[in-house]
């Protein structure tokens, strides 16, 4: 494997002026956001709808979910807390990009509320003790506010749970043999192509998901050393015309249990994509540098205290990732952006390797030293974040654990800086998508 390095960067630091390469951005975080966020359409009454900009799941049982609460427009806000209830729609190529971009409106500005004939899009009343849904959405989410973690001032992290997910028939395909061998009452998949997403990409701009890939798992082979595949395109299910139609499935976590007909827990087939958060820390004893990416991962709070969560899986009450127990015993970790040029790199990063052993070794990458913190940078990642530990939340009745930490400084790759502002599109952002190898790719060809 080879990396080639990045040019030179600009470094910018919250609370300091934006760099005079950035000048479009009012505030990088905020303004221009450097990370592909999920979008849902969110309704907390039955009158109105808004957009969710940047949410991601935390765990699997139940499932749950996090966002900043800047994400959604104060009076969803108020709304939520009062009611502790409401439905998410997922936001997909039904809606034209004119009614996506309008609801959006410019990253770091409040989102609006919006009646369902102000953007042209039907309502639908399905469940009575829950809000409207998109009437012509494929996938709707309802749930109930599990939590509102105080972060800052000025904000706030909101947890749901998703209480009941509903899954048009329409995005459905053929279930792969491989989810057949594992549980033979698996009827068809949840297909990312078929569902078509729309992608937040900062600066109020948005692109469909495009470009779906598979890569296993890196596998530990008889010498002792680990092999991973290229990242392989996966043929468009969009234009195959499958003879078999599905009906709708319902699936409540509570009720049905991990049992699903839509593949084992399909959690990370709806909540997507999701951008990989590539986290570097190290080791307290012995200064071991670790790389490890987690795709349950988005910012948690913006403006004058922007910060990044990551959810990773304890093995058991005592046990911790060595990314969690890395940032909790340094104080601080890194968030490196992933390209499609550090896919498999990325990869062989996700091996489980002994907390003595180093992943940036394993995956032939190089690390270079954070300005304000004690943890290595993926120095061929193309956007880096150094992060202040906050707190760790740990889920109740779960095994993941929330890693909260506070953006200090960031490192931007300036060739993709176009006329004052980061274009998110040109850096080819791996996201994950649902089961165990599925992969997109975030730009603007589609």
């Amino acid at each position: 494997m080879t990396v080639t390095t990045t040019g030179s960067s600009i470094y910018w630091r919250p609370g300091e002026n934006v760099p005079i390469e950035l000048s479009g951005c009012k505030d990088i975080f905020h303004a221009a956001a450097v990370l592909p966020r999920l979008l849902a359409w969110i309704s907390t009454n039955d009158t109105g709808v808004s957009i969710l900009n940047g949410y991601n799941a935390i765990c699997y049982s139940p499932p749950t979910l996090m966002f900043a609460s800047s994400a959604i427009s104060s009076s969803s806000l108020v709304e939520l807390q009062r009611t502790k209830r409401c439905s998410l729609s997922a936001v997909t190529s039904r809606e034209s990009q004119e009614v996506v971009l309008r609801a959006m409106k410019e990253t770091g500005e409040s989102p609006d509320n919006f009646s369902f004939d102000d953007l042209g899009i039907a309502s639908a009343k399905n469940k009575n003790d829950y809000p409207v849904v998109v009437g012509d959405s494929p996938i709707h989410m309802y749930c109930s506010l599990h939590d509102v973690v105080t972060l800052a001032e000025d904000e706030s992290m909101i947890l749901l749970t998703v209480e009941t997910f509903v899954i048009d028939g329409s995005v459905l395909s053929p279930a792969t043999n491989d989810m057949k061998a594992d549980r033979s009452f698996v009827v068809a998949k949840i297909d990312a192509d078929l569902i078509s997403p729309w992608v937040g990409l900062g600066n109020g701009q948005a692109s469909l998901l495009s470009c779906l890939a598979d890569m296993p798992r890196p596998q530990l082979k008889e010498q002792g050393e680990w092999e991973s595949t290229d990242l392989n395109p996966i043929f468009s299910s969009a234009t195959h015309d499958f003879s078999e139609k599905y009906d709708t499935v319902e699936w409540s976590f509570r009720t049905d249990g991990r049992e699903c007909s839509l593949g084992y827990n399909p959690v990370t087939a709806l909540i997507m994509p999701r951008p990989i958060g590539w986290i570097s820390t190290f080791r307290k004893e012995g200064r071991v540098p670790h790389v490890a990416p987690y795709s349950f991962f988005c910012d948690v709070a913006r403006g004058k205290s922007p910060m990044v969560a990551f959810s990773g899986y304890r093995p058991n009450e005592k046990g911790r990732k060595d990314a969690q127990q890395d940032a909790e015993d340094m104080g601080c970790f890194a968030c490196n952006l992933v390209t499609h040029d550090l896919a498999v790199h990325m990869n062989y990063s996700a091996a489980p390797l002994a907390s003595g052993d180093s992943e940036f070794e394993l995956a032939c990458l190089r690390s270079e030293k954070g300005r304000l913190i004690e943890a290595p940078l993926v120095a061929h990642a193309t956007v880096k974040v150094e992060c202040e530990y906050v707190k760790t939340v740990d889920v109740p009745f779960t095994s993941f654990s929330i890693v909260i930490g506070k953006v200090v400084g960031m490192h931007i790759d300036k060739k993709y800086i176009h006329c004052g502002n980061i274009n998110v599109s040109k850096l080819h952002l791996i996201t994950r998508l649902g089961y165990k190898n599925e992969y997109g790719v975030i730009d603007t060809k589609r």
